[in-house]
């Protein structure tokens, strides 16, 4: 009976061995047909600008074609893709650099705006202002697809005319001309791209891959089965400005638009005013409203601002200040008590982060 047993185990794990290496070889053999097709598909892109194939190229395409996030840039980016490719064109720029936005969106999400860039070619603050664009409290043209393109194209040939390639042009885009400049000093570089990636210490030099990486997914995302969902677009919208300054949060009530619809309509507007002399977008069943409605949103506005100022002048008429110095035993709380004022006025008017005082340490308080 147990020499049975011992048979049966012993079976039983070459049973197991063998299901273990056929499942490797199946995986093997996947991966290098899934290898195989990608390389084939991006090599029958036929484009301008060489797209190799490696295992940091399969290791971008995977990673997205998992990411819930990929359907979203696919939705925004896809319905503008004959507009990019066609301004390009007309700039004398390789058309396939119409993919540049979908690789710079994943980019700024991962540096979390880290290099104060914005808008769908992912601009610097510098570069937008020095191409002609409107970046302040109230107003972001980067967000505006439009001029923000053709500021971007403007960069971009600037770009061009000083590199080789396009795909230095791609680098230095996505990184600036001296880190290109660096990155090639520091690997000798002799036109290899992958010798940038490795040893260039690019702060983004994932644009390598990732430009590659959704060049295919651009192409092939139905083979993928990425199933993208288009925003429906059907709503006719008609382009307005307002006279004066005005109250977003007013305007959007009175002429009952959805904030969320107002943002997505008008990107460029991310403060809280509405300014004269900058497009705004509503929908065109809201026009006659809106000229019903126009001078009561300004009132309303004029009103605000002049209340705002009234008070900032009496606040700033009746405040004075008085310095007290920390003795020992003192706390923020007793402190408070003593001139009648709140805790978290006293943290806010000497940006103390927590209720932690020193002897000998100087607090404001406003009476």
């Amino acid at each position: 009976m147990q020499k049975k047993d011992r048979l049966k185990n012993y079976f039983s794990s070459i049973g197991m061995f063998f299901c273990f290496l056929l499942s490797f070889f199946c995986g093997f053999s996947y991966g290098q047909s899934s290898g195989s097709i990608i390389a084939k598909r991006l090599n029958s892109l036929q484009s301008t600008i060489p797209l190799s194939y490696n295992d940091e190229v399969e290791n971008s395409i995977q990673k997205m074609v998992r990411a819930k996030e990929t359907l979203t840039l696919l939705a925004d980016f896809l319905p503008l893709q004959p507009f990019f490719q066609e301004e390009l064109s007309k700039a004398g720029l390789p058309p396939e650099l119409c993919y540049l936005p979908l690789m710079l969106q994943k980019i700024q999400q991962e540096n979390n705006g880290a290099f104060y860039s914005a808008g769908v070619w992912n601009l610097p603050l510098l570069v937008a202002a020095k191409y002609g664009l409107t970046v302040n409290d109230n107003i972001d043209e980067r967000y505006d697809v439009k001029k923000s393109t053709t500021a971007a194209i403007a960069y971009l040939l600037s770009i061009h005319k000083e590199q080789k390639n396009a795909w230095e042009t791609i680098i230095a885009y996505s990184n600036s001309l001296s880190a290109l400049a660096a990155a090639k000093i520091r690997t000798n570089y002799n036109d290899d791209i992958w010798t940038l990636y490795e040893a260039g210490r690019l702060p983004n030099k994932n644009c390598i891959p990732y430009f590659i990486a959704y060049s295919y997914i651009a192409n092939f995302y139905a083979a993928e089965h990425l199933k993208v969902n288009f925003v429906n677009t059907e709503k006719e919208y008609i382009k307005i400005c307002v006279k004066e300054e005005t109250d977003i949060q007013n305007f959007i009530t009175v002429l009952r638009i959805d904030e969320q619809e107002f943002k997505k309509a008008n990107p460029i507007f991310i403060g809280k005013m509405l300014v004269p002399c900058f497009d705004i977008q509503i929908s065109a069943e809201k026009q006659a409203l809106f000229l019903q409605k126009e001078d009561s949103i300004y009132l309303y506005s004029k009103t605000i601002k002049e209340e705002v100022n009234s008070l900032e002048k009496k606040k700033s008429t009746t405040e004075t200040e008085t310095v007290y110095v920390v003795k020992k035993g003192d706390t923020l709380s007793a402190i408070a008590r003593k001139y009648n004022v709140s805790v978290n006025n006293l943290k806010a008017w000497n940006n103390l982060k927590n209720d932690n005082i020193g002897i000998g340490q100087k607090l404001v308080v406003l009476k």
